[in-house]
């Protein structure tokens, strides 16, 4: 089996993931209450760590590593997003000097209640970070954060009729931002915002209905064809909607495991994409990895990397 589809596996089943800068995958899990972040080398756990308590069971969290200088500490940096017990959009920043995750205000901006079981997304262009949510009302809203003024302030919302408890999955290429997401006929919509223009486009995937609900999704553009397709996780099964709008069953999660459907399935999928899932994890619901108490440092707040590095284009915000 593709080691790149486990890991896609294993990241839509987390609540966020991050890659680090040796190809470490980074793990968030919501655990009775505790955000959790736990360091992988293949199948092997290397440290896990605390991130916050008060999260809400069975929500999603958004990892943005940035090269940008957004606050005191130096570059490059991360930052957590996360939704409270009490529905509320807060954010931990990593410490390099105490090694540990410490609350970080969303300086500008009041309290940002979301709609209970909002999908959460982060992207990096630029200079900025924008963050994605579902708001009570069931808008895709987005907040920044400004690099010139230190501060994070409202962002727009994203057009569509987004199913309520969508994920949601953003990223960019060099043209566009993109950010998908399951809207009320039930299918997967994608809509871009051109960087020039600010205008905003749409782009239904073939296929991409199921019977049952869609618990988390990651969404890939083909570099030369600017096709997209999506791998999407529902209950415990991972399927792939290919670019034709052709659905197929990759592999179930059994004990924790993940187990391929078929080996007809391996392959390179973002060998030649762009993706969400290449920026780390975004949006999604828990999953478990690993045991144990949480652990010390890992050898340094330097072990993040953005990944790929962001596109210098005009954003036209």
């Amino acid at each position: 089996m593709s080691g790149q589809v486990k890991t896609i596996a294993r990241i839509l089943q987390a609540a966020g993931s991050a890659i680090q800068a040796n190809g470490n995958l980074v793990l968030l899990n919501v655990e009775n209450g505790h955000l959790v972040e736990r360091i992988f080398d293949g199948e092997e756990l290397k440290d896990q760590r605390l991130v916050v308590d008060g999260v809400k069971s069975g929500a999603s969290a958004a990892f943005v590593v940035s090269d940008n200088h957004v606050s005191h500490k130096l570059s490059p940096y991360a930052l957590i997003l996360y939704i409270t017990d009490g529905g509320e959009l807060r954010a931990s920043e990593f410490d390099p000097d105490s090694e540990e995750w410490d609350e970080s205000e969303l300086n500008g901006l009041g309290e940002i209640n979301v709609q209970e079981e909002s999908g959460l997304s982060a992207v990096t262009i630029n200079d900025s970070i924008l963050v994605f949510y579902q708001a009570p009302d069931g808008t895709i809203k987005s907040i920044r954060h400004d690099q010139g003024t230190k501060t994070w302030k409202a962002g727009f919302s994203v057009p569509g009729a987004a199913e309520i408890g969508t994920p949601i999955a953003a990223f960019n290429n060099k043209e566009a931002l993109i950010v998908a997401f399951v809207e009320k006929d039930g299918t997967i919509h994608a809509h871009s915002r051109d960087f020039a223009s600010g205008d905003w486009s749409e782009t239904i995937l073939p296929n991409s209905s199921f019977d049952d609900k869609i618990a988390n999704l990651s969404v890939s553009q083909d570099i030369t064809s600017g096709e997209l397709d999506s791998y999407v996780l529902i209950g415990s099964t991972l399927h792939h909607v290919k670019k034709n709008g052709e659905q197929a069953v990759i592999g179930t999660f059994s004990n924790k495991e993940f187990v391929a459907a078929t080996r007809a399935e391996d392959g390179d999928w973002y060998g030649n994409n762009y993706g969400n899932v290449n920026m780390g994890g975004r949006g999604g619901y828990g999953g478990s990895y690993g045991g144990g108490g949480y652990g010390g440092g890992y050898g340094g707040y330097g072990g993040y990397s953005p990944y790929p590095p962001p596109y210098r284009t005009q954003c036209g915000w």
